[in-house]
């Protein structure tokens, strides 16, 4: 398998050291089940912020005058978005607990497949 490295800045915005470092994302990069899983947090984490942010859109663009509530609504965005991403997240890996059956063999394929070591 070749070396995972994540990059200092994405788009602009500088990824922390652990999360640089951490081995569970270097795990789930490193196999397309863990990129599909990732960008289907991704997704639907945009999607639960910008929802929140075009449902108070009129307050978003009046942010510069009522500078508190527009922070307040970005920390709603940012706090929907979190929630999405961790529920698609949670509800893959149960999918996936649920679909490989009973046998501890077949969740450790599982496991082996999405690049998970233990």
């Amino acid at each position: 398998m070749a070396k995972v490295k994540v990059p200092k800045r994405i788009a602009g915005f500088k990824v922390p050291k652990a999360l640089r470092k951490s081995p569970i994302l270097k795990g789930l990069l490193g196999s397309p089940l863990g990129r599909q899983i990732l960008a289907d947090a991704l997704i639907a984490a945009a999607a639960a912020g910008a929802g929140v942010l075009v449902a108070e859109r009129d307050e978003v663009a009046g942010a510069s005058r009522k500078g508190l509530r527009g922070v307040a609504l970005l920390g709603e965005a940012a706090e929907r978005a979190a929630e999405a991403a961790i529920g698609v997240v949670t509800d893959t890996a149960r999918s996936m607990l649920s679909d490989s059956g009973k046998g501890k063999g077949k969740r450790k394929a599982a496991a082996r497949e999405a690049g998970v070591r233990h």
